[in-house]
């Protein structure tokens, strides 16, 4: 369970970090669109300015709007493949989640397996003790039941051996 809180833990962490940096990535967006809003009303204000050329002001426009166009395409390019990099990661990662639950489930089947097999075992051995048991009290009552039949054919014995007058000398 270890590695599995360990690789949790992991995932939340990188989801933080993804989500910072998806900030991070707003805010130097919101700082784009602010720029191009002031070139916008740099260019308003200069179409109103005599001074300045329309060519001149389209041209210095285009260029700071295909500068921001080329820092906004770059910063895409890079958040896209952190966003790709991390999506990777967090993938490889819930694999491993899925496969230590899978070793974890087969484990599982495996200890009830072998649980039930001794289960099975534990029975048997029950069966086979309390059957020994029984064949051991029934030899026992055969046994004792020899005896006492013994001991009044040995005392019948001895009534006649008295009774006929001959002397029984005991050891």
């Amino acid at each position: 369970m270890t590695q599995f809180s360990e690789i949790l833990d992991s995932l939340i962490l990188e989801t933080t970090e993804l989500q910072e940096k998806t900030q991070n990535f707003n805010e130097i967006t919101k700082d784009l669109t602010k720029r191009v809003a002031d070139l916008n009303k740099k260019m308003k204000k200069n179409k109103n300015d005599k001074g300045f050329s329309k060519i001149q002001n389209k041209n210095y426009l285009q260029s700071d709007l295909q500068e921001y166009q080329t820092s906004l395409d770059l910063i895409m390019k890079k958040h896209r493949e952190v966003v790709q990099n991390k999506k990777h990661k967090h993938q490889q990662k819930m694999d491993q989640i899925i496969k230590l639950c899978d070793d974890l489930e087969n484990e599982n089947n495996h200890f009830k397996k072998e649980n039930e097999y001794l289960k099975e075992k534990y029975k048997e051995m029950t069966s086979v003790l309390e059957k020994v048991a029984n064949v051991q009290d029934v030899e026992l009552n055969e046994k004792i039941q020899e005896i006492l039949k013994l001991r009044e054919e040995n005392r019948t014995l001895r009534e006649l051996v008295e009774i006929s007058g001959y002397e029984i000398k005991d050891k």
